[in-house]
């Protein structure tokens, strides 16, 4: 599926100090009075948050355009986009791609000019030629050599940008011109979508 893709992709468009990646899941705890816990785990699967601030780069006045008009397309909150980590040395294990279709071949990966991937169908290693940038919305292309037979739960692991589906946290976005050099206001937060499909 394609999304809309947030305009700042590069690494060399990363914002220079300010950027936090992390991850939540949700954990119902019940304490009895003796203090025994009882733990149910009501989201298995993390739900992964992205801060960047853009507010220390000189002469942004260009990205605070571009983030604004962004911000103000997706009407704050309301719109769902595609959006890349900077970081491209980042370690990903078993990332959940997708529920193969029957003779499914094409999968479009997560990911940005990875390195080391490796695909697997219901936990097993699979085949297949990989294309950087090949993908929806620029991520990584992976063909498989043998089409699934459907179903299979398809993840994978890499080296590099992730990509993730997100929404803003926020439905205000301010933007302060500091000085001719500097611009504030430019943090924004951003949250996966749970169940979104890359």
């Amino acid at each position: 599926m394609s999304f809309e893709t947030f305009p700042y992709v590069a690494p060399a468009d990363a914002p220079r100090v300010g950027a936090k990646t992390g991850i939540a899941f949700l954990t119902e705890v019940t304490t009895a009075r003796s203090g025994m816990e009882l733990a149910r785990i009501v989201r298995s699967t993390g739900r992964g948050t992205l801060e960047m601030d853009w507010s220390r780069k000189e002469n942004a006045f260009t990205i605070a355009s571009a983030i604004f008009n962004f911000f103000c397309a997706r009407k704050g909150r309301a719109g769902w986009f595609g959006v890349f980590d900077f970081e491209t040395l980042r370690v990903y294990t078993d990332v959940r791609v997708t529920v193969a279709t029957a003779g499914q071949t094409v999968l479009n990966l997560p990911s940005r000019n990875a390195t080391s991937v490796t695909v697997k169908l219901n936990g097993v290693t699979k085949t297949g030629t990989f294309a950087a940038l090949a993908g929806l919305n620029g991520r990584d292309r992976f063909t498989l050599t043998v089409g699934a037979t459907g179903g299979e739960i398809v993840t994978v692991s890499f080296t590099g940008q992730r990509f993730y589906v997100v929404r803003f946290t926020s439905d205000e976005m301010t933007v302060e011109y500091l000085t001719n050099r500097l611009t504030g206001g430019l943090g924004i937060q951003l949250i996966e979508k749970v169940g979104a499909e890359p």
